[in-house]
């Protein structure tokens, strides 16, 4: 009787052990993921998502100015090994982006503060920068400063601004008739970039709230409309990726 006890015991304490192990090998949700890529459904629209942790993945733009590449399909021909690339911001006629620019530290265009017409200009927009060590922010247009900021690998003027400080952007309508496929970039709370597309046509308030809320975004930035094109590794991609673009963000 005693070593049937005794065997008892010791078979339930290996059963509790087997579940303290099993729950210690489950993620820890707040864990910093290097890349997951997924499509998430909401208010009656879906989108592809890409997460990706700066500080793991060596994150890189590439430019039409300084590289002579305008398409995502070319840099999937150049590089057999590439996981993902989106366009960057808005762009002019010659390919040159309608605000600043920063690639691998160099400056290729200033920064954009002046007055016009179209998404860029609906303030505040803003500069997305990314340093050496991986550190991502996003800051308002006319509060960003270059001097000092040595240490910038990427930067990246677009607009409009679509989270600045948890805030959505004044202008949006929650009911605007503007609908377009929209893309950005944004940092969530653990510090990690996430780009998202839509798959179909959006307002600007619908894409700042999928940024906010399901996104766990308080800054997000507003990249391009109609043309975007977003590749991912993971993901089953449509399209023949055919558009030109002044700027690629790739890994």
């Amino acid at each position: 009787m005693g070593n049937l006890l005794e065997k008892s015991l010791l078979c339930v304490v290996m059963l509790i052990f087997l579940v303290m192990s099993c729950f210690n090998t489950i993620p820890n949700e707040k864990e910093n993921t290097e890349f997951r890529a997924f499509t998430i459904s909401t208010n009656g629209s879906e989108y592809d998502i890409c997460e990706v942790n700066p500080k793991i993945n060596d994150i890189g733009i590439l430019s039409y100015k300084k590289n002579g590449i305008k398409k995502v399909s070319e840099l999937l021909d150049s590089h057999k090994d590439l996981v993902f690339a989106t366009n960057g911001g808005i762009f002019e006629p010659d390919y040159s982006t309608s605000g600043l620019l920063i690639q691998n530290g160099e400056l290729l265009d200033s920064l954009n503060l002046k007055k016009g017409k179209g998404n860029f200009y609906l303030k505040p927009n803003a500069v997305f920068i990314l340093t050496d060590d991986g550190l991502p922010r996003l800051l308002e247009s006319s509060g960003f400063e270059y001097e000092g900021l040595d240490n910038i690998r990427i930067g990246l003027q677009s607009g409009p601004v679509l989270l600045l400080n948890n805030k959505i952007h004044p202008a949006f309508n929650e009911q605007s008739k503007n609908k377009r496929l929209r893309s950005g970039i944004g940092i969530n709370g653990k510090g990690n970039l996430v780009f998202a597309i839509s798959k179909g046509k959006v307002n600007f308030y619908s894409f700042a709230k999928l940024f906010q809320k399901e996104l766990d975004c308080k800054n997000a930035l507003y990249l391009d409309g109609g043309i975007s094109e977003m590749y991912c590794k993971t993901l089953e991609n449509a399209g023949g990726f055919s558009h030109d673009f002044a700027t690629i963000i790739h890994f």
